[in-house]
């Protein structure tokens, strides 16, 4: 599929879900947006996280070939990595936001094998989440060179992530799905 399509098919199941939210909200980048994309949503609807996972494979699969496991972004793109890890049968893990303070301790949790992983988000807006992951995975000897979202909303994300040698794969730009929503309003 091309990128449009992949656009137009992800616009449709957020519509149905009625994740495309308009009004004031606070990204967790702390900026401020009239638009909100409410992936956990999708979730509770079988067929609609169906479909985004297979766009995700779709839009990932050279990554997740390669790749010795799929790693969460805590807490957005955590059930997308599970799917992913789970339909892939890889190993999954997650980055804790910070190191917990009881048990062991881990920030990296599942401890899936070393070598070079695939991390996933839902959104990417300013990638702070992506990079810091990134570099606990790095810190941690991971080898990470490829960040997976559903929807990459342009405000940084791809930029940031390439200063760090990592490449930002996503199903859709924020453009995209707002142009696929008025090319299909109905």
């Amino acid at each position: 599929m091309s990128h449009e399509e992949l656009a137009d098919v992800l616009a449709k199941v957020l519509k149905k879900r009625g994740a495309v939210l308009r009004g004031d909200f606070v990204l967790s980048s702390g900026r401020r947006s009239s638009v909100y994309i409410d992936m956990r949503r999708l979730l509770g609807d079988e067929s609609s996280y169906t479909v985004a996972l297979d766009l995700l494979l779709e839009a990932g699969a050279q990554e997740l070939a390669r790749s010795s496991a799929v790693i969460g972004v805590a807490t957005g793109g955590l059930p997308w990595a599970a799917m992913l890890a789970l339909r892939l049968s890889k190993p999954l893990g997650y980055v804790r936001p910070e190191r917990k303070g009881h048990g062991t301790g881990s920030q990296v949790e599942g401890e899936p094998p070393r070598g070079r992983v695939v991390v996933v988000d839902d959104v990417a807006t300013t990638g702070s989440s992506i990079a810091s992951s990134v570099e606990v995975l790095r810190n941690s000897g991971y080898t990470v060179t490829t960040a997976l979202v559903l929807v990459d909303r342009g405000e940084g994300a791809r930029e940031l992530l390439a200063s760090m040698g990592v490449r930002l794969v996503s199903v859709a730009t924020l453009e995209s799905i707002l142009k696929a929503l008025d090319r299909n309003p109905a």
